[in-house]
């Protein structure tokens, strides 16, 4: 298959484009959305989550589990994961979705 470029003019070119424009601006935020991606990792030098509170840990050994502290073994716990050994930082978890399907 032979492709040759179309020979038009640079106005014709601005009027396609500009058409084409006009045909994405409905998909086309008025101003850009601002993402700032969010740190949230605490480490447990810094601070401790509430006790027996569900959050997520980031396990050296293991990766990131859901776990909690448990200030009575002055440790960290998760449900079928022991030993937590190697917990250097944890952070909440992100709240439920409140839309319905």
């Amino acid at each position: 298959m032979n492709i040759k470029p179309m020979n038009i003019s640079e106005e014709e070119k601005t009027r396609i484009f500009e058409e084409s424009l006009k045909n994405q601006t409905p998909y086309i935020e008025k101003e850009p959305v601002k993402i700032q991606p969010v740190d949230r990792w605490i480490s447990v030098e810094d601070r401790l989550p509430e006790n027996y509170v569900e959050v997520m840990l980031y396990d050296a050994d293991c990766g990131i589990v859901l776990g909690w502290y448990d200030d009575e073994i002055e440790d960290f716990a998760a449900e079928f994961i022991s030993p937590l050994d190697a917990v250097t930082h944890w952070q909440p978890l992100p709240e439920p979705p409140t839309n319905k399907i």
